[in-house]
């Protein structure tokens, strides 16, 4: 009885297996035929290859920073006189770069040198006054 059942089972098997590769050549078949439904082709454009020449130069608009850059921040509030450089110039360490307006302390220069030599005169004439 064993044996009857196991050869069909293996009967069974077989069966299941010709029907499942049958069913996969079927729709195979039918999907080559176009029998089944698919993506229709993908529409592309064509043109022919053209040697040309193209051009070196290309016109564009854009941005450049250089790599290379300082700040240059002030170190004493004042006008500026003048300006001793032209933006993109290259510059060298300890170059005077701006020119500031000095009035204000050159006329107070020009007063505490004036008071130096009374202070100095006061000291000669007191020297001479006293033995």
């Amino acid at each position: 009885m064993k044996a009857k059942a196991g050869v069909w089972a293996v009967v069974a098997l077989a069966v299941a297996a010709a029907l499942a590769g049958g069913a996969i050549y079927w729709k195979s078949k039918s999907a080559t035929q176009g029998g089944g439904w698919s993506m229709p082709p993908a529409k592309v454009a064509v043109a022919a290859a053209v040697q040309a020449d193209f051009p070196v130069v290309l016109a564009c608009i854009g941005s450049l920073e250089a790599t290379r850059q300082v700040l240059v921040p002030a170190e004493v509030d004042g006008r500026v006189a003048q300006i001793l450089f032209t933006p993109g110039e290259s510059v060298k360490a300890g170059q005077l770069l701006v020119q500031l307006n000095d009035a204000p302390e050159q006329g107070e220069l020009a007063r505490l040198q004036a008071q130096a030599r009374n202070a100095r005169a006061l000291l000669d004439r007191t020297r001479r006054l006293v033995p």
